[in-house]
């Protein structure tokens, strides 16, 4: 009889459980998740429907990311709970590539950077010798750290410059997010106990509707089947310049892909190696080369997810999996993203 235990990362998990864990993972990152195409979509200038359709697509090659990263295949994917959405660091360039040469070298950069980073990923990942304790432990606070920023800003409302912005309302609303997460965490266990964060969004939404806080005009308005083409915006444009941009922020978010690797193996006790963080590198190349086909951005792991596996204390990459296969649906189905993007940015920022 094979008596070997299965480690929790590679723990597949009751149905219900998938599912739960999953929808807690996607509704923590959802806002950072559509973020980077609404503000790169309004700095272009394109159209609320041009807009609507990046965030589509935004979704499904996410999901896809996810499930790249999670399951794997080959030598892509570093089959740890990793959740990938598009990368803030290459924002800024993005910007500037757009401003400059045009949306079509936006893509035709991301493409390229994608394939760099798959020819990169086994030097870059020799550098693992370079981060002893000290420096995995540091990468760890910072991680957390940088997260506050973030978290305040969509406590207060998500739009520093809107007039309601760190209004009484929204942040009591937060904060009663925050009471619900943390009493639920502290006195319950087991499945319940895990569920504090989705269980406080739950709570904090519907006090925001109770409040009037939560319109769900988006939902009715939301088409129930979109498939996001590729190369919706026209063929991709490839020139030196935005490429070797483009790359340079894609050698940044390696670097932190390193740091999200590191922390999840210290997190779930499944340690990171060599080969780990060679197939993470392939995976968010993959993802990123994909993203630029289908009207999308670089990928990375999102750092509040790592969060979450913290305190839910829930380690199997199968539930990131399922919240790849969540986000695959959202992106399908906008009708259901739209309920998702629903939920109030305080209630949000309460659970960040």
């Amino acid at each position: 009889m094979n008596t070997q235990r299965i480690h929790p990362v590679d723990e597949v998990l009751p149905l219900r459980q998938l599912f739960t864990f999953g929808l807690q993972h996607v509704l923590v990152m959802y806002a950072g998740a559509v973020a980077v195409p609404l503000i790169l979509g309004s700095a272009m200038g394109l159209t609320s429907a041009q807009i609507i359709l990046l965030i589509n697509a935004n979704l499904l090659t996410s999901g896809v990311a996810t499930l790249i990263q999670t399951l794997g295949f080959w030598k892509f994917g570093a089959r740890l709970p990793l959740i990938q959405g598009c990368s803030f660091i290459a924002l800024a360039p993005m910007i500037m590539i757009g401003k400059e040469f045009g949306l079509s070298q936006i893509f035709g950069a991301v493409i390229a950077a994608g394939f760099i980073t798959i020819a990169l990923a086994p030097v870059f990942s020799r550098l693992l010798r370079f981060f002893p304790p000290v420096v995995i432990g540091s990468l760890i606070t910072i991680i957390g750290i940088s997260l506050m920023p973030a978290a305040a800003i969509w406590l207060g409302g998500g739009n520093p410059d809107a007039a309601d912005f760190g209004s009484p309302a929204n942040l009591l609303l937060g904060l009663a997010t925050v009471s619900v997460t943390l009493v639920i965490y502290a006195k319950f266990k087991g499945f319940i106990g895990n569920l504090s964060v989705l269980i406080g969004l739950f709570v904090g939404s519907l006090i925001a509707a109770a409040c009037g806080m939560t319109h769900f005009s988006r939902v009715s308005e939301a088409a129930w089947f979109e498939l996001s083409a590729p190369l919706a915006f026209g063929a991709p444009e490839f020139s030196l310049v935005p490429i070797l941009i483009m790359t340079l922020a894609m050698l940044v978010i390696m670097a932190e892909t390193t740091g999200n690797c590191l922390a999840i193996g210290k997190l779930t006790g499944k340690p990171t190696t060599q080969e780990t963080l060679g197939n993470a590198f392939r995976a968010d190349g993959l993802s990123t080369m994909l993203g630029g086909l289908f009207n999308s951005f670089p990928y990375n792991a999102f750092t509040q997810n790592t969060g979450l596996i913290a305190l839910s204390n829930v380690k199997s990459r199968f539930v990131v999996a399922a919240a790849g296969a969540i986000m695959v649906l959202m992106g399908l189905f906008p009708k259901l993203g739209a309920l998702i993007a629903a939920v109030p940015t305080p209630v949000l920022g309460g659970c960040a």
